[in-house]
């Protein structure tokens, strides 16, 4: 047994840590820095990343503060126009005229600020989106995480990296496609008759009536009750009700489950059903694919950018990817 740390200090963990991973955990313990928690060459990363927002964000404070100063200039325009309606002078006046000329021609040095402001905000704005998901799936990790080996994607002579990276995503959009499919697939039948008599059989025993006060006492048969909702002169109160459906089950639980049966025998798809363990085992094997072509299309960016082009990663690329995570890492969550 070693000590490890979490937020509130050191506690029990059932390995012994290695040297890299106590300094991981040391540093978070003192800084509570979620990229502490990363093993050195994703920490790094995340890092260059955090600093990329930054520049970024900087270099948006030239244009803000033109269209600060261009706002301003036109607003002080405006006040004197203003000022000079007040006492009486109008379109058509020299003096009016020429304050309006001034103020037009300022209005269209804002409008230019702003769209220049904007241009570059919205190139900015995916930036900043992204390192928000990488901080919140960082804050989320266990305080020691692996990392995944390197990926290295060799493009054939004369291959264009940005048309590899259009076929990576079109790889991680069939893989997304594959998981969907495997979830939204229908149940089998037996899995489903399956269900509904354990569920029949548990309604079947919820409205079995007592008769041991009977004979035990001379009570009245007691006949199952259920909780509902009730509303009485438009107020919503509980009560308890006879289980209607419970005694049914129980009265009649064969022709029940014979009548199901055949209610799903109409709907089933066996065709296209899959079992629990196939549908697991179609979604593990998806996401596994799915890593591994968003680990290819990360190495792609990352050659793209060593040659001087700068490619957006998507919003919801993996943080695993993107940060060299072993596969063991946890999934991201979004919802």
């Amino acid at each position: 047994m070693a000590l490890s740390f979490n937020a509130n200090g050191p506690v029990a963990v059932a390995r012994s840590l290695s040297p890299e991973e106590w300094k991981a955990q040391a540093s978070f313990a003192l800084d509570k820095d979620a990229a502490d928690k990363l093993p050195a060459g994703a920490r790094a990363k995340f890092l260059a990343l955090r600093n990329e927002l930054a520049e970024a964000r900087a270099v948006l404070t030239v244009p803000r503060e033109k269209l600060a100063e261009a706002r301003e200039k036109r607003d002080k325009v405006r006040l004197r126009l203003e000022s000079l309606r007040r006492n009486g002078m109008h379109e058509g006046h020299p003096a009016f005229d020429a304050e309006k000329e001034v103020f037009d021609r300022l209005s269209a040095e804002v409008k230019l600020a702003s769209d220049e402001y904007s241009r570059r905000s919205a190139a900015i704005g995916p930036i900043g989106e992204q390192i928000r998901r990488l901080e919140a799936y960082t804050a989320s990790l266990p305080l020691s995480v692996g990392m995944a080996p390197a990926v290295a994607v060799k493009l054939p002579k004369g291959a264009s990296i940005v048309a590899a990276i259009v076929q990576a995503r079109e790889k991680i959009q069939e893989h997304r496609d594959a998981i969907q499919a495997a979830i939204d697939a229908p149940c089998t039948s037996a899995d489903v008759k399956k269900r509904m008599r354990a569920q029949i059989e548990e309604l079947a025993e919820s409205g079995r009536p007592s008769v041991q006060g009977a004979v035990d006492f001379g009570e009245r048969i007691k006949f199952p009750t259920t909780p509902a909702e009730v509303f009485v002169e438009s107020k919503r109160g509980h009560a308890d009700v006879s289980d209607a459906i419970g005694l049914v089950a129980w009265l009649f639980k064969d022709q029940l489950i014979a009548a199901l049966d055949g209610a799903l025998a109409d709907v089933a798809d066996d065709a296209s059903a899959l079992t629990a363990d196939e549908r697991r085992r179609r979604v593990a094997d998806a996401k596994k694919q799915l890593l591994e072509a968003e680990r290819i299309e990360e190495a792609l960016i990352e050659q793209a950018r060593q040659s001087g082009l700068t490619i957006g990663r998507r919003h919801d690329a993996d943080p695993r990817a993107i940060l060299q995570l072993s596969d063991s890492a946890p999934e991201v969550r979004d919802d």
